[in-house]
């Protein structure tokens, strides 16, 4: 992957897909999130690690598989991120090297909901939409930030190559 390169993937993942995986998403158990980096001050939003015979994971490793050259052998770590409407999480790093990928699950979404994720990019931010069954590859040493949602929760599936 070229240096800051972020690359989206639309409409890979089949309607029927996208909602079951959705559907599994809501079941999931989830505790609270993560610090984003050392100097946050508390966590945000709630976290859920998603174990490799899940059938969400499945299902995205499937169409990943196919539609990139991403090496499962690589995967070091998936997970589901959960927001609550306005939380606001702060910009991080998911390390100095190695990919992150983020699948948007939820299954509506329009602008005025909000919810992107903003990477910072030669002292500007790129906002990215989630919309719903969208992939987002990018280099894991990239600052970035997922948005709330405003009025419901905002699920984001998280692979860390």
């Amino acid at each position: 992957m070229k240096e800051e390169t972020i690359k989206i993937l639309d409409g890979i993942i089949k309607k029927e897909d996208q909602t079951k995986i959705f559907r599994e998403i809501e079941k999931l158990v989830y505790v609270r999130g993560e610090r984003d980096r050392d100097e946050a001050f508390t966590a945000t939003g709630e976290v859920s690690e998603l174990p490799h015979d899940n059938t969400i994971f499945k299902i995205l490793k499937n169409f990943v598989s196919k539609h990139t050259s991403l090496n499962f052998k690589d995967l070091k770590r998936s997970y589901v991120n959960k927001f609550f409407p306005n939380e606001n999480p702060f910009f991080h790093t998911d390390g100095s090297k190695g990919i992150t990928l983020l699948y948007y699950p939820n299954l509506d979404w329009n602008i005025d909901d909000g919810g992107d994720t903003q990477f910072i990019i030669k002292e500007e931010v790129r906002g990215i939409f989630p919309i719903p069954g969208r992939i987002v590859i990018f280099p894991a040493y990239l600052t970035h930030r997922g948005n709330a949602f405003r009025n419901k929760v905002r699920y984001t599936v998280a692979l860390k190559f």
